[in-house]
């Protein structure tokens, strides 16, 4: 007897603790989505930056996406209708829920301006160009290539020099230098490549 009491017993307490292990998780659950303020808090869906080619300042059709599960709004301080300026133009906005919860969320809108783009691994060539491995004229014939094939995309000087490569300006180089060291930005680094591209 003593011994079906005790198998009675460690029965009883598993199935407490089992059961325990089942509802107390759906408690939180179900306390959080009602109790908890802000758990499911306004989220706004971010924009992909938006490019527009045009030389005169232009409107921008652009849409901000959301998800609630509360009533909201949201501000930015653009608006669909707005006619953007040449250059960048970050756009900021805010989103709010009924219980004070924020989301803020920005994109940028680029009128008539080419995007720099410069792959990382083009550090390696310009570091053998630093360092003498390659020549000026090597160093410009690799960017001239890799131009045409669009892996670099910069503005391109405005007037060509039929010349060899020469001359080349020492801010050029410790432009260069600062970029590999990332202490400047692929924009600033493309100047330099823009006052190259003459040669192409």
């Amino acid at each position: 007897m003593t011994i079906c009491l005790m198998i009675q017993r460690l029965f009883s307490k598993w199935r407490i603790i089992m059961t325990a292990r089942i509802i107390l998780p759906v408690l939180v659950f179900v306390f959080a989505l009602f109790y908890v303020p802000g758990v499911f808090a306004q989220e706004m869906l971010r924009p992909n930056d938006v490019y527009v080619d045009s030389d005169v300042q232009t409107q921008v059709p652009w849409k901000i996406g959301t998800i609630s599960n509360k009533l909201l709004s949201f501000y930015c301080d653009k608006t669909e209708q707005s006619v953007f300026n040449l250059g960048k133009t970050t756009v900021r906005c805010v989103a709010s829920d009924t219980e004070g919860n924020e989301s803020r969320t920005s994109f940028v809108v680029t009128v008539g301006y080419t995007v720099v783009q410069i792959p990382d691994w083009f550090e390696h060539p310009t570091k053998y160009w630093l360092n003498g491995v390659i020549s000026d004229e090597e160093y410009v014939a690799s960017i001239k290539s890799l131009l045409q094939k669009n892996v670099i995309q910069i503005p391109t000087a405005e007037f060509k020099d039929n010349n060899s490569v020469q001359n080349i300006p020492i801010w050029i180089k410790q432009n260069a230098e600062k970029w590999v060291e990332h202490k400047i930005t692929d924009d600033e680094f493309s100047i330099g490549l823009q006052w190259l591209t003459k040669y192409l």
